[in-house]
Formats: C-alpha cells, structure tokens, sequence
C-alpha cells in the first residue's frame, strides 16, 4: 500500500456564531465514592463517583452542539457526525478503543515515505469555518499512538492543524525517527515563514497505547498557546490571525519514514470552544492530604466517565505512602481529599471543593 492512500485524515466542517455564554457557576463537584484495585505503579485503579467529567459545553462551538455525537465520534460514521473528509477515506470508528463514551476514530499510515508534500495534502471537500474577525479558537483531542516497529516520522505528522492563512501546526516530533519525548509548534513568525519550538512532553517519551490530552489556542489576537495533559507546554506570538481556520485532526501530512513504519492513530473527545476546554478530568495522587503540599503526580487516564474512571497509577517520586486522591472535573472542580490504602482506598474529611483557578 503507498504510504498516502492509507493516510485517513478529518477535516472539521465549523462555523462560529459568535455568542459568548458564562460559565456555569453552580457547577458540581466531583465526589470519589469507591475506589478498586492495587494502588501499585502500573496497575489499574477503578475510581466510582459523581460528576467526575461533567464537561462544560456552554462556549463550544455551535458545530459540536448541532451534532452530539461528533465531539466523542459516537455515530454510526464521520459523515453521520457531520465530518468531511480529505484524502481518499474517512476515518474509521473504533468501538474497540476509546477514552470516553463508546469509540473513537481511528487513522492508520503504513510504508515508506521521503517526499513531503508541505501543504499539499490531496483534494478535499468541506466548509470553511467562518468564525470571522476578532475570534479566539480553543481545541481540545485525546490522541493515542501504536508505532508497530518503534520508529516515527522524521519530519511530519501534523495532530492538529487549524489551517488557514499561514497556518498552526502541533505535532509529536522526533527529527531521528525515535518516539518523540518533545511536541512541536509552528506558525508564522515575525521575519515571515513558520518558525518551530519544541518543548518537553510532560511525562516525558510518547508511549505507545497511552491516551494524552492535547490543547492549543490560537486567535485574532496572534497569541498560540499549547497543552499537553493540562499543562502549558508553550506560550508564543504569531503574525497569523487565524481567522477562518479549517481544523485538520489525525495522521496529517506524514513524512519521513522508512519501509517496515506503520502507525495507528486515535482520536477521541475533540472540541472546539470559545474559551479553554481543559482535559475532561484530571486525577491526581499525592503523598499529602493536603492539596498543595507534598508531591502531586499526574495518573494516565485509561477511560473517563461522569461515574466511572480507570487510571493506570504512577506512584514516582511519592515514597512508600500512604497515599491520597483527586480529582478535578472539566468545569475545574475539584474533589474533596480520598485516602487510598491497600485494595483501594476510604474517604477522610473533604476539603471544601471550588472552582480553580484557571492556569
């Protein structure tokens, strides 16, 4: 198979109205009820609650709110969301893998590739987005990678790209084909053409089959910021105002592979809002219970929901315990303090939940 007829890419079919809506204020907290499994690195805790998601969708835009199933890919296939396509298929939906809800879409690339077609990314069929003037565009994806043989693409694979004018690109990058420990970010720059800056993935190598949570911003006001897990993982300035963006997700623009590379790529939980979407939740484990203090480590999500979350713990850098529990839910509440010890864990004394501060 040429290395380009098994690129699958989506392209998002938007249009912005304008209307800005509060946030929600009586917002409620996450609340942990029960928690199993072995609180050991590596093994699977299995968290029970209430409102352990409750995703904020007062700022999303209108494409998502029209079409209910696009943002988690729950429909019988992309068109059926209202998904366009580029290149020579669609997506598949995955029931297999997923993050949240019941699928995902899934891409896959497989072949050698030397030449990059830098924007020239065959034929499409879509909308233009027409958000107009003075907008601010926020995104938010889960992605998921299997590199069947280790390597990557030496020079692109575009995760998401908000393409218009002169364009943002955010992508892992590894220039010597190794799984990459660093995102990139390019977009025009002040002396004209795109300029690039990595930075550091917050866990550090991309590993294979873990879900992570990507965000970035870009707007009228040539501000581009990038997340990775909820994280800031860069800050800069372009000259592109970004104002009619189509938004490309999934294998996008690969190059820079050798004959054995094969890819799967999945997508899930992809939203476009007027202000910062932020993960759908966070769960952290620390070895104090008091939120703030002591070492607080970051646990990989494995699947997500209002009343069930699974986590792959991570105890580094914690000691030997105990050990204690949040979670922080998409409208930035957070739970109250959850003790873990042996099999899973017992509640002690909440701490008052808010809303937190936006970082």
């Amino acid at each position: 198979m040429k290395l380009f007829d098994g690129i699958k890419i989506i392209i998002l079919s938007l249009f912005y109205l304008g209307i800005s809506m509060p946030l929600l204020s009586n917002a409620a907290a996450p609340a942990v009820v029960n928690v199993s499994g072995s609180v050991q690195t590596g093994q699977i805790l299995i968290i029970t609650g209430t409102n352990m998601v409750n995703e904020n969708k007062a700022n999303w835009d209108p494409f998502f709110t029209s079409n209910a199933n696009a943002s988690g890919f729950e429909g019988s296939n992309p068109a059926s969301d209202g998904y366009s396509a580029i290149g020579p298929s669609d997506g598949i939906y995955d029931s297999t893998v997923k993050i949240m809800g019941n699928k995902s879409v899934k891409f896959h690339v497989n072949g050698s590739s030397s030449n990059c077609p830098n924007g020239n990314l065959t034929s499409y069929n879509a909308m233009a987005a027409a958000n107009g003037s003075g907008s601010v565009w926020y995104m938010r994806a889960y992605v998921r990678y299997h590199s069947a043989d280790g390597t990557w693409p030496t020079s692109q694979i575009k995760m998401l790209y908000p393409w218009a004018h002169g364009s943002v690109e955010y992508e892992p990058f590894d220039s010597t084909g190794n799984l990459p420990a660093q995102m990139d970010l390019e977009y025009p720059g002040a002396g004209g053409g795109l300029v690039s800056h990595q930075a550091n993935i917050p866990s550090g190598q991309l590993l294979n089959d873990r879900w992570y949570c990507t965000e970035l911003r870009i707007g009228s006001d040539h501000s581009v910021q990038a997340w990775v897990d909820g994280q800031s993982i860069h800050t800069g300035t372009s000259t592109d105002d970004s104002g009619n963006p189509y938004l490309l997700f999934g294998i996008v623009n690969l190059c820079g592979t050798g004959s054995s590379f094969s890819l799967d790529n999945w997508v899930d939980g992809l939203v476009l809002s007027s202000t910062r979407v932020y993960p759908a939740a966070v769960v952290e484990i620390s070895n104090n219970p008091t939120y703030g203090s002591g070492t607080k480590v970051y646990q990989e999500p494995v699947y997500l929901s209002d009343s069930s979350i699974q986590i792959k713990v991570n105890l580094s850098g914690l000691g030997s315990g105990p050990y204690y529990l949040w979670i922080t839910n998409n409208q930035q509440q957070r739970s109250g303090t959850y003790s873990l010890s042996g099999g899973g864990g017992s509640n002690v004394t909440p701490q008052p939940p808010g809303v937190l501060t936006a970082h």
